[in-house]
């Protein structure tokens, strides 16, 4: 459904500085440079060329990618709807290069090979996402459906001298409207297969004084499901969600002081990324075979339950010769699941085999308070920079996960973690020559984790705790500090007006990370990525096309990564640091509009990622296992199992191997066209076809996710006064199998993704 963008005040990220971004005839991906060459090349003035670099500072910099010496792309409003991306990880179907998959009822969005396989708390992504520049620790956050967005902004590589907080992969920057000093609505209402009703509102009014509000509503419920459960006879993939989002701000007369308050509560309950079965080929260690791809067979079913509320205060204020802004947020995840890992769970193996029937369950609280503040330079000033704090009080109040509810070695963990988080950052741009330019940056992070917690039998008897994890492991420390030093440099030249060419090195950094089902399981180190970088943006053809490229190598160190593990107590998630790995490729992102009308996009990346050194990497081998079926690169078990039915956990040489979820190519091409009609409507057609060449989803490139088309269109027809309009739209309409996760762990598992949808939505705008 249409979305406007550009409209005032439209949400500028952390600056706004009101850049305007309704550029309608000529590729608008950086309106400011597109304004200034409308205006006759005058971007060579002294004035608006520190201007240009003052823009580069914050999160609002992200919205201009040919203007910035980093690999980004920026995804409208407008491209969203037509597209018709509903949710925030459908902006995957977009942006080559990012996969947004969903686990445990939590988006797991991995760039150029960097991840993180979980989405619950206490498993923080290498991938930073952000809502209204304000950082959301928890992947799980960010999976919601607001019409008020703006953009959707993916930065490639790692990032901590600008702003926020600091990461290995990347992050994905979400953009909301603020309210302005006209009044605004945009509303829709759908319908769809399987029984699907949306709804949608945005509306936005000037108080007075200036004071605007504003008041974003959605709600979202598939009744049928497209998946079926033989055992309980239920439909499987129901989901249910909705959410609101109130913003006040009020500017100064002058425009000097702005004042953003942001308040949102979403909550959603869905079975997607929570039903798990046993994939094609594979047998569950409870003997249970792949069923068909929306078929299962669990006694237990239940939806993953999120519900989070955000507030935050932003205070930007211009001092004429600097710029200050503070941002303070205080969040909080309520997250909910209970699922059975395995197919058929209740025979005659779950009353004889401990570990034949898996209900991982979980209920846990993340209360997060975040304060960043930055002083920057004044817009005109030759030289830039921007000096900043950041700091980020996390406390998990309760992490309550069981194993094994039929009380066969039943196990309830309760587990506690507290995590301070300080940096200090400093990035500065000076012109070196006319047409080139020199950045650096520093930032220091200092980071502690506080652990507690206990793991008891169904009868109370305690049996592990951090101090005392169990018979031959090692206490646990409860507290563990990571400091570190990570900086930037980067040099970008004009080659001419239409022409930037740059070439950077970062060196990123993620704290380490306790295990909070697990107190036999050490804390993982930190993560190191040294990114090198080279690219070229350009608009060509009178700015009626868009063309970048961007080649990158990384040395990857100390990687995170989790599996499951079988122990005498129980099986239970392990984190564990795989050596090091190497990735390199090129990123490409095009924007042409041929004709009045017509608009092209597109682009791939080409990924070649690896683990140069994994020397003692946990491969789950499907049993039977026999010392003739022992793999040559893999130590010998404890014990060798001969029956066949889930997996044996082997310790391995996987130097080598592919990094998980990192296919070698994906691209996306898109087209729009918008015709005008005799009655002076409009008619519109779209279409986008996303296509990834399958990864692998274990370090053991064993289990993997096959290539796929995930095509979508939309029509949409718009009346001539332009307040109604009406769209049919259809997603995945090719049918491919798309898993949402899967994981060899103790068996095989799988969980789907969404099949071919479709509907129709009638939206009105004032």
């Amino acid at each position: 459904m249409r979305r406007r963008g550009g409209r005032p005040g439209a949400s500028h990220g952390i600056r706004p500085d009101g850049i305007r971004r309704d550029v309608p005839d000529r590729v608008g991906h950086d309106s400011v440079a597109a304004d200034r060459h409308a205006a006759g090349g005058a971007r060579r003035a002294a004035g608006r060329r520190s201007d240009r670099r003052h823009r580069r500072y914050g999160s609002e910099a992200l919205g201009k990618p040919a203007d910035v010496p980093i690999s980004i792309t920026a995804v409208t409003a407008d491209t969203l709807a037509q597209a018709g991306a509903v949710k925030t990880s459908d902006i995957a179907a977009l942006v080559p290069g990012l996969v947004f998959t969903n686990t445990l009822g939590g988006g797991v969005p991995y760039i150029r090979g960097i991840g993180q396989t979980l989405g619950v708390p206490g498993a923080e992504s290498p991938v930073g996402l952000y809502i209204d520049g304000v950082y959301l620790l928890t992947p799980a956050s960010g999976l919601f459906e607001f019409n008020n967005i703006d953009r959707v902004e993916v930065l490639r590589g790692p990032q901590g001298t600008l702003f926020g907080r600091n990461t290995t992969g990347g992050l994905i920057n979400i953009i909301t409207r603020d309210p302005g000093d006209s009044f605004q609505l945009d509303a829709d209402v759908g319908v769809g297969n399987y029984k699907s009703f949306s709804a949608h509102l945005f509306a936005a009014t000037p108080v007075g004084g200036g004071l605007s509000t504003s008041v974003s509503a959605f709600g979202f419920r598939r009744k049928d499901g497209f998946g079926r459960n033989v055992t309980l006879n239920i439909d499987l993939f129901r989901e249910t969600s909705w959410g609101i989002q109130n913003k006040w701000r009020w500017l100064s007369e002058d425009g000097a002081t702005d004042v953003v308050l942001n308040l949102l509560h979403s909550y959603s309950k869905s079975q997607v990324g929570m039903t798990y079965g046993v994939p094609p080929g594979s047998i569950g260690g409870d003997g249970s075979r792949y069923l068909g791809q929306y078929v299962f067979a669990s006694s237990v079913h239940e939806p993953a339950v999120n519900r989070q509320n955000l507030a935050s205060l932003k205070i930007s204020h211009d001092f004429g010769s600097f710029q200050v802004m503070n941002i303070a947020a205080y969040h909080t995840l309520y997250q909910k699941y209970r699922f059975a890992q395995l197919g058929y769970d209740n025979n005659a193996l779950a009353a004889t085999n401990p570990f034949a029937a898996q209900y991982p369950n979980l209920i846990a609280k993340d209360n997060t308070f975040t304060e960043e503040f930055q002083i920057q330079a004044p817009a005109g000033a030759k030289f830039q920079w921007i000096v900043g704090a950041y700091y980020m009080h996390d406390d998990i109040p309760m992490f309550h996960t069981e194993s094994k509810p039929n009380n066969v070695l039943r196990i309830n963990i309760d587990t506690r973690q507290k995590t301070d988080s300080y940096a200090g950052f400093v990035q500065g741009t000076y012109p070196i020559l006319e047409n080139t330019r020199l950045t650096a940056g520093l930032r220091y992070t200092s980071e502690t984790k506080r652990i507690a917690g206990q793991a008891a039998l169904a009868n109370g008897t305690i049996i592990s705790t951090p101090a005392n994890p169990g018979p031959g492991q090692a206490p646990l420390a409860p507290e563990t500090t990571w400091s570190k030093l990570t900086y930037r440099a980067s040099l970008d030249h004009d080659f001419s007006d239409d022409v930037m060419g740059y070439a950077s090195y970062n060196r990123g950094f993620k704290g380490g990370v306790y295990n909070l089902a697990n107190y036999g399981n050490p804390p993982a180190e930190p993560e190191i990525v040294d990114a090198y970088e080279v690219g070229l943006k350009t608009y060509l053809f009178d700015r009626r096309a868009r063309f970048n490229i961007s080649a990158f190598y990384y040395d990857y160190k100390d990687i995170q990564l989790r599996t499951s593990i079988t122990t005498n107590t129980g099986t239970f998630f392990a984190t564990y640091n795989a050596a090091t790995a190497r990735m390199k490729g090129i990123d490409v992102d095009f924007e042409v509009r041929p004709l009045d009308g017509l608009n092209l996009t597109g682009g791939f990346e080409i990924l070649d990622a690896e683990y140069r050194s994994f020397p003692r990497g946990l491969y789950a081998f499907p049993n039977p296992l026999t010392p003739a079926s022992l793999p040559a690169n893999c130590n010998p078990p404890a014990a060798y199992n001969p029956a066949p039915g889930g997996n044996t956990t082997l310790t391995c040489n996987l130097s080598g191997n592919r990094m998980i979820r990192a296919p070698k190519l994906t691209f996306n091409l898109g087209m729009s066209y918008k015709a005008r009609l005799a009655d002076g409507g409009a008619l519109l057609f779209t279409a986008n076809d996303a296509y990834n060449s399958g990864f692998f989803w274990d370090p053991e490139n064993r289990l993997r996710q096959n290539s796929y088309h995930n095509i979508s269109a939309a029509i949409t027809y718009t009346t001539p006064d332009g307040k109604w309009d009406l769209q049919l739209w259809g997603r995945n309409l090719a049918d491919e199998w798309i898993w949402s996760t899967a994981t060899g762990g103790t068996s095989d598992t799988y969980s789907p993704g969404l099949p071919r949808t479709f509907g129709v939505r009638v939206g009105l705008h004032l």
